[in-house]
């Protein structure tokens, strides 16, 4: 009987186990402005699993942007399709990818040192 209630409360707690899962992570997990360096990390065995399988051969990158308090509108974003080098994220391991934010001000290029965050 013990062993059943075992195996009860793992059928239970697995869902919410899986249900925690997220697609991108960030360290710290909460980004400010300050935080120095941000670590994003993508997990494709995540989501709708569309890179999941990719090798370190190829490349993947990132379009990211920065929304200001107050404002809907994404900014400081690269063009679709800029591949620089800034944008490439680090395979870390089997389905896990990183891209590392050494700060804001200087990967955006925010130079406007009282520009509303």
């Amino acid at each position: 009987m013990k062993h059943l209630y075992y195996l009860l409360l793992a059928i239970i707690l697995l869902p919410c186990h899986a249900a925690n899962a997220q697609l991108i992570t960030t360290s710290p997990t909460i980004v400010q402005r300050s935080s120095n360096p941000i670590v994003i990390t993508f997990h494709a065995d995540q989501g709708n699993k569309g890179l999941m399988g990719l090798t370190s051969s190829t490349p993947v990158y990132a379009h990211t942007g920065i929304i200001r308090k107050g404002s809907t509108k994404w900014e400081y974003a690269p063009q679709w399709l800029d591949n620089s080098a800034k944008y490439k994220l680090s395979y870390v391991s089997a389905n896990t990818w990183q891209l590392t934010i050494p700060g804001i001000n200087e990967y955006y290029g925010i130079t406007n040192a009282v520009e509303v965050e």
